[in-house]
């Protein structure tokens, strides 16, 4: 919380400057950080990757989904809020924009984010709505 809230009051000098201002942080922060966001990353990666099925065929789309679904609602229900607002900023940046984001917005890891924490309300729209709602196959 504490280093959140030094980073937030510089995200609210410069609206387009998130990145920066997120990464310059993250730097000083990393050897807490840096193997969390990896772990976690790694977590809802192999819930992904899993079927949990025998006989995988038999089950449909939108049954694999939900049941991956659950699994990641126990991870995200592990997360403080101001976890959920770091991990907002990473994934938006070069750390976690191409592999970590993804999965976020698939499993509606946002779900529970206090958007009072976001810097800027436009910042929010950088993520698919799906990040913050799951969508229903």
């Amino acid at each position: 919380r504490y280093l959140y809230n030094k980073m937030f009051e510089e995200l609210l000098e410069d609206e387009s400057a998130y990145a920066s201002i997120y990464l310059e942080h993250y730097e000083k922060a990393q050897t807490d950080f840096g193997h969390y966001f990896r772990n976690l990353y790694r977590m809802i990666k192999m819930v992904h990757l899993n079927d949990f099925f025998y006989d995988i065929e038999s089950v449909s789309e939108k049954d694999k989904f939900e049941i991956k679904y659950k699994y990641i609602s126990i991870i995200r229900a592990q997360l403080s809020n101001h976890e959920l607002i770091w991990i907002f900023y990473n994934c938006i940046t070069e750390n976690g924009y191409e592999k970590f984001k993804p999965l976020i917005e698939e499993y509606s890891l946002f779900k529970n984010i206090p958007k009072k924490l976001v810097a800027f309300p436009n910042h929010i729209s950088l993520y698919e709505g799906r990040a913050y709602s799951p969508i229903t196959l």
